[in-house]
């Protein structure tokens, strides 16, 4: 290696180290509510069910059931995502070896 292209190394490496211990604040950056919004409540209830493993009626029943919990309400700075979202993700998350 010559002068050059050993400091355009250290530029690189540098870079690197800073993007490595660079924290990254998650709440701050917007969750993305195209898919329930555009395209799960919006399935037929056969493409519904496959992707939830629960049919419509069944899921709004578990979400009036379980939408005054104290757990999905907080005092915290952070707003929390919609329960009806919070239980499409997890349905989902359990219902398939995929991440959403």
């Amino acid at each position: 290696m010559n002068i050059d292209q050993n400091t355009e190394f250290d530029e690189y490496l540098a870079l690197y180290y800073k993007i490595l211990n660079s924290k990254i604040n998650y709440n701050k950056i917007p969750k993305s509510y195209d898919w329930v919004q555009n395209c799960l409540f919006n399935y037929r209830d056969k493409e519904f069910r496959k992707t939830l493993r629960i049919d419509k009626p069944t899921f709004w029943m578990l979400v009036d059931k379980i939408k005054f919990h104290p757990v999905f309400y907080s005092n915290s700075n952070n707003n929390q995502t919609n329960i009806t979202i919070q239980l499409a993700v997890v349905l989902y998350r359990l219902g398939s070896n995929a991440s959403l």
